[in-house]
């Protein structure tokens, strides 16, 4: 066999043995695994809503509400925007009202795990709307409506394992028919559905 070919089969050898020594050398890494994706849970909560309006306040006091949320577990990093859903309803002696804010919301939460207690921070405006059946005070007529009007809410709480939330929430909720539903709702959260 001539002496250039003697001088290619070497040359190839060395390259496989070179290319095998290497990969014993930097072996193959396995792939992390990708972070759960964090998702949403529609909620129920049960608490206390307090009116800003004396008028409302009369015909409702700070007794238990019910409510419902869409309730997104929180991430620890920058300030983010989410969307927000939320709706109070209060019935007593005959009079109703439901109020529900659709907000874009700037938040931010504190701590690495989501599954240990978080402090979090938000605000956020949107359109509420609103619909009621009230008698007013001092004899005063009945009067029902509903609609839509701008709306602002700045809200402060814990959260625990992802479903778990305590917060208060205070809503400025533009007037209708001269009704100011804005106040204070302070309540407990539990994500029922995830999705």
């Amino acid at each position: 066999m001539p002496k250039c070919s003697w001088s290619i089969i070497a040359l190839c050898a060395a390259c496989t043995v070179h290319a095998q020594t290497q990969g014993d050398v930097h072996p193959q890494q396995p792939q992390a695994e990708k972070p759960k994706e964090h998702k949403r849970f529609l909620g129920t909560g049960i608490g206390t809503y307090y009116p800003q309006s004396s008028v409302i306040r009369s015909l409702f006091d700070s007794t238990i509400r019910f409510s419902i949320y869409d309730m997104e577990p929180f991430k620890s990093d920058n300030w983010h925007v989410v969307p927000d859903f939320y709706a109070v309803t209060g019935n007593q002696g005959g009079n109703r009202f439901i109020i529900a804010p659709v907000s874009a919301m700037l938040q931010r939460a504190w701590g690495d795990n989501p599954k240990d207690a978080q402090p979090y921070f938000r605000v956020g405006v949107g359109v509420t709307y609103t619909d009621y059946n009230l008698t007013l005070p001092n004899n005063g007529p009945n009067v029902r409506g509903n609609g839509f009007g701008l709306g602002a809410t700045i809200e402060a709480g814990l959260t625990f394992h992802e479903r778990l939330r305590f917060s208060a929430r205070y809503t400025a909720a533009s007037k209708i028919d001269d009704l100011d539903f804005s106040g204070l709702t302070v309540s407990l959260q539990y994500g029922l559905i995830r999705f």
